[in-house]
């Protein structure tokens, strides 16, 4: 696992997040250890993610999120700290975990799944991110697997999404190819061309 890139918007992604739950109260009441591993395993399965353990980070003064384990100093128990924390470990999974902590698809997850545990819409959480000067993926980087989509499952998914947008990609290219030879007077014949377009369809 290589290192993170340089995280360029973190503050003002802590910046967003407590203006908006200050604002609209949204940060929720503190919630004991258990209460936090419950809500953290309801948004994990939504992805088909294992849910991390939830520790007490005792003794720490912010909270850290991996594969295996969240942990969670008081300050940070409460619903906005454990969405955020989810939000580390599905972006970390689902991609590249040498992205910046606070990306532009972290950002696109926490407001996607806020959305649905508060009153605030997304187009709301959208706008407020862009005046907040907090960069959002688009929508399309947004997947939600079924909850019984195993592990292996997700990677493999996520493998043949990629392949399919490079296959995509290869099968434009040989289309303007034979275009270019028929300009210069080679023609493929249609039997071959054929066969090529049934292969990558």
């Amino acid at each position: 696992m290589g290192q993170h890139a340089r995280d360029s918007q973190k503050q003002q992604v802590y910046e967003f997040e407590e203006e908006i739950a200050e604002l609209h109260g949204i940060k929720g009441e503190q919630l004991t250890l258990l209460e936090c591993q419950g809500l953290v395993a309801e948004i994990c399965s939504q992805f088909a993610v294992n849910p991390p353990e939830v520790k007490d980070g005792r003794g720490c003064k912010s909270a850290f999120a991996n594969e295996l384990w969240i942990t969670l100093p008081k300050q940070f128990r409460n619903m906005i700290g454990v969405v955020h924390e989810c939000c580390h470990v599905i972006c970390d999974i689902m991609f590249d975990c040498d992205r910046p902590y606070h990306d532009s698809i972290f950002v696109r997850y926490f407001i996607e799944i806020l959305a649905t545990r508060s009153t605030l819409t997304l187009p709301y959480l959208e706008h407020f991110a862009k005046i907040s000067h907090v960069q959002v993926a688009p929508p399309a980087d947004f997947r939600v697997l079924s909850p019984g989509v195993s592990g292996k499952l997700l990677s493999l998914y996520l493998e043949a999404d990629q392949c399919s947008a490079e296959l995509e990609f290869f099968c434009a290219q040989a289309d303007d190819a034979r275009s270019e030879l028929a300009e210069i007077g080679v023609q493929i014949d249609d039997e071959t061309y054929a066969a090529r377009s049934e292969l990558f369809s």
